[in-house]
């Protein structure tokens, strides 16, 4: 069964209405590979949309999922990215921050552990 689209907005970007999180993408140990695997089977199933935020995984969760995009670049074309940021917890990455930042320029500025996000390709962001 193919997941149905809703449009977010009259000029707004248009989702799958089912939306792939990928919090605990960290957990799973997919090599590149499989996550290229995972990736196209949620394609295939109409699943375009995917859920990040910048903290998921102790702040690696982007990272990883950027490593399967840059394998196959292709697969960023047929999906949208969505993304929290502005969440500030106390990580490896960040040992000292606990608080929620929300101004309308964190997207742009969001501090990643190696100061850019790993999905470097457009993105639409949501902010906390």
């Amino acid at each position: 069964m193919q997941s149905s689209r809703i449009q977010t907005s009259a000029d707004g970007p248009t989702f799958s209405r089912t939306i792939c999180g990928v919090m605990r993408l960290r957990e799973w140990q997919y090599t590149t590979d499989n996550l290229r695997g995972f990736i196209h089977e949620c394609l295939d199933l109409g699943v375009t949309t995917f859920d990040h935020a910048d903290i998921y995984g102790n702040y690696e969760c982007e990272a990883l999922f950027g490593e399967a995009l840059a394998a196959e670049p292709s697969l960023r074309e047929k999906m949208e990215l969505v993304t929290k940021c502005g969440i500030k917890l106390v990580s490896d990455h960040f040992r000292s921050i606990r608080s929620i930042t929300t101004t309308p320029a964190r997207p742009i500025s969001s501090p990643r552990p190696n100061g850019r996000c790993a999905i470097s390709t457009p993105m639409c962001w949501t902010c906390c």
